[in-house]
Order: C-alpha cells, then structure tokens, then sequence
C-alpha cells in the first residue's frame, strides 16, 4: 500500500466541504487525516472486498461473483502536480486520483447525494452516501449495471466507512 496524496489538515477538509456543499461523516474525516487517499498493490494485486447478502441469483453475482477489488482510495489532495496531459491506464491524468478531478465529470452519472470514495479499476466506484436519510452509507457504484430499473447498478455495503474498512482484505486468486 501507497498514500496517494500528501498530508492534509482540518482546514483542507473543512475547504473541501466547503467547495463541494458537503458534510462529511467523522470516521472518513479522520481516516483522510491519517491517509488521504491510498492505492493498493498493482493493478493485478489490488485488496478486495465481498458483498454483503448478495443472494446466489442475483444480477450482481452473475457479473461479478462475491466480491470487488479497491485499487484507489481517492484523496482530497494530490501527492504531486497533476499532469493533465498524461493519462494512467485508468484515463485518470497521471499523479491526479483526487475527489476534485473525478466527482465533478462523474457527477451526471452518480445517484444524488453521494460521493466517489473509492476506483475498483475497471470503471465500478465506492460510493459514499451523504444525504441525510442514508449519511455515511458506502455503496457500489456497477457501472456494467447502470440503467438497470430500481437502482439494480447500486450494491449496499456498509453501514459506514469504518465498517467498509473491515471489510477490505488482500487478494486472494482462489476467492470465488
């Protein structure tokens, strides 16, 4: 594991809020303290996740069997100067994983009141709730799914970010 951005403070978050007219829940205010963003392994050696309650017959399971990898904890700040003009084999400009670049273009296709916490690799996103009636709720943003009637492209994980933590575990290839 690699931070991705350099340290920040109160102050970056509290103008974070500010800039995007959000309210962030206290355990990732905290874990952006200490971290502010993190990449995890290579591509081929990502950590992953399992879905919780996803019944055998499911769509998401079809797609996706049990589980997720995380590859990006985005970060509020970058570690060094973005370069606009070099792009990572994601289509991310080179050095700029930040909640900045990617939730302003993305904005149109996330569900309202939420926000990117995390990049799966392959175009699925950990989303963050922050409305009022789900705040701090983490979901899968499926974005081989999307369209789907009744929000069939969204998977609920947690509860809160410090519960979508404990889910995260190294990659196994043997896990189904």
């Amino acid at each position: 594991m690699e931070e991705l951005g350099r340290p920040i403070d109160e102050h970056d978050l509290d103008a974070f809020e500010s800039r995007f007219q959000v309210r962030l829940p206290a355990d990732y205010r905290r874990w952006m303290l200490a971290h502010n963003g993190m990449i995890y392994g290579d591509p081929g050696d990502p950590c992953t996740f399992t879905y919780p309650d996803v019944t055998p017959d499911s769509r998401i399971r079809a797609e996706h069997g049990t589980g997720d990898a995380i590859h990006i904890m985005l970060s509020i700040r970058p570690k060094h100067q973005p370069d606009h003009s070099r792009f990572d084999a994601r289509g991310f400009p080179e050095n700029d994983l930040t909640i900045d670049y990617t939730w302003p273009w993305m904005k149109v296709r996330y569900p309202l009141g939420t926000m990117p916490v995390a990049d799966c690799g392959c175009g699925n996103t950990v989303l963050m709730r922050l409305s009022p009636d789900a705040f701090g709720e983490i979901i899968l943003f499926d974005h081989e799914l999307e369209g789907e009637p009744n929000d069939g492209h969204l998977v609920w994980l947690a509860h809160s970010f410090d519960e979508f933590l404990t889910m995260l575990h190294p990659f196994d290839p043997n896990e189904d």
